[in-house]
């Protein structure tokens, strides 16, 4: 009984590494645990998990005396586990300048993180910060990562000033391309974050803009676009994608009715998306404009392990389309991000037009 009672003590003091405890000093609220003889607290410490007794040994200097003995084998031996679950600790309060990446099992500095418009750094950054960017959509120059979202979720779930505020991944991309056979063509794209029911979604809208409709044609066909990692502008599918199907006949069919909008879902991740080809419009100058608008709606999941479904099922490596735990269209029909993420905008419309009555 009484060494359960001890056993509490060290757990709430081991509660919060940092923030109550200097590295030098003694824990800034005195536990009764340091008030035990030597040879007590070091009992119990022979109970604790690798974890705590990496813990305790940073909380101050008289359990890291205790727990000295211990350390060089803890250390050396320590696995992967334990590893995590004692950055995870860390995390939690280092969280306004570090994340924990499930990748390297390290904490990274927040501002080592390149933004998402920006491709990683070849130098200066850990490599495991750029493994997760080449599953993103390639034509779009967007580099959305799972480090972005999970600095997110830190600031979502633990507040202010911790990880990343989500209103701040708002960016755009631009892409220019001009090829002797496929044409000229401009790619423009628009990103925001919302997390809705402690969810993370991504919006993303781009709209590429060519001369004419055949070339825009050829270059969709190309396979240049990815919605998402599992499906493709291109006409024909392969063991990879899965195309859209936007033929020529099928432009030239919404041209004539403009304003139409297709609504798809991909049947591996949670992306569901619109293709809308609306009437061309005359730019400023002599060059007749045609513009093709893509809108994207993901669910990436709570980013608390790149191990969920919902990241897993986003992420894809070639070849890989058919290896992925496909979208349970029972729970998550096509269709139902999107809805989602529509009555939450409606959601805070109707909050903030309360608030200002």
């Amino acid at each position: 009984m009484a060494l359960a009672l001890i056993y509490g003590w060290l757990q709430e003091l081991l509660g919060n590494i940092t923030r109550h405890v200097a590295w030098s000093g003694s824990p800034q609220s005195q536990s009764p645990l340091l008030e035990l003889p030597a040879d007590v607290a070091a009992l119990v410490v022979t109970f604790l998990s690798p974890s705590d007794k990496l813990s305790a040994a940073l909380v101050c200097k008289p359990l890291r005396s205790i727990c000295k003995r211990n350390l060089h084998k803890i250390t050396k031996h320590v696995c992967k586990k334990d590893k995590e679950d004692f950055l995870l600790r860390l995390e939690r309060d280092l969280m306004a300048t570090h994340i924990y990446c499930a990748v390297c099992t390290r904490l990274h500095r927040i501002s080592s993180l390149n933004k998402p418009n920006e491709p990683p750094p070849f130098s200066g950054a850990p490599i495991c910060l750029g493994i997760d960017y080449k599953n993103s959509p390639t034509f779009s120059e967007n580099h959305f990562a799972y480090h972005h979202g999970r600095a997110a979720m830190n600031h979502h779930i633990y507040g202010a000033p911790a990880g990343i505020d989500p209103e701040s991944l708002r960016y755009k991309t631009l892409f220019k391309d001009i090829n002797l056979i496929l044409g000229y063509h401009v790619w423009f794209g628009r990103y925001s974050v919302k997390i809705i029911s402690d969810n993370l979604f991504l919006f993303g809208e781009n709209v590429m803009e060519s001369r004419d409709v055949r070339s825009m044609t050829r270059k969709l066909n190309a396979g240049s676009f990815e919605i998402c990692p599992h499906t493709t502008t291109s006409a024909i599918s392969n063991r990879s994608t899965r195309a859209v199907g936007l033929s020529e006949g099928d432009i030239f069919r919404f041209l004539q009715e403009p304003g139409r909008v297709v609504h798809g879902s991909c049947a591996r991740c949670l992306t569901d998306y619109t293709v809308e080809i609306p009437r061309r419009t005359r730019s400023p100058g002599p060059v007749v404009s045609f513009r093709v608008k893509i809108k994207t709606w993901t669910d990436f999941g709570q980013f608390r392990s790149p191990q969920d479904w919902k990241w897993r099922a986003w992420r894809r490596k070639a070849g890989e389309y058919y290896s992925v735990t496909p979208r349970n269209l029972k729970t998550c029909p096509p269709g139902s991000v999107f809805k989602r993420y529509h009555a939450a905008e409606e959601q805070e419309e109707s909050e903030r037009f309360e608030a200002s009555a």
